[in-house]
């Protein structure tokens, strides 16, 4: 019995919510951030990394919430009822990578919001 628990605990953590800063970007096309002014863009990138900081938050508490599943009732029991928000976060940190190339193409350089966004 306890080595069936052995072998199956690290598999069950496994399945558990991705740590937020583990969560690579999509690809995300700059084209659409083309027509925005540096300001937009700077506002944008600001207001995108406010929605980046809640939902590493989320997922976090998720992963939490996860592993007192795995270790309490043997399964990761909020990406189970769709806590996960590993896609957003990709989302949110490939949606950053393409506003700061269409800054860089238009010359934004100098906006501090356009300036390696990343949390």
């Amino acid at each position: 019995m306890r080595l069936t628990t052995a072998l199956l605990l690290p598999g069950l953590l496994i399945a558990c919510a991705q740590a937020p800063e583990t969560i690579a970007a999509s690809y995300v096309p700059e084209r659409p951030f083309l027509s925005y002014t540096c300001e937009q863009l700077a506002e944008e990138q600001l207001r995108l990394a406010g929605a980046l900081a809640q939902a590493s938050q989320r997922q976090e508490q998720t992963r939490c919430n996860d592993i007192a599943g795995v270790l309490f009732l043997g399964m990761p029991m909020r990406t189970m009822s769709g806590g996960n928000m590993a896609p957003t976060i990709a989302h949110y940190r490939g949606t950053q990578e393409a506003m700061l190339r269409a800054g860089m193409r238009k010359g934004c350089g100098q906006v501090p919001a356009l300036q390696a966004p990343r949390v």
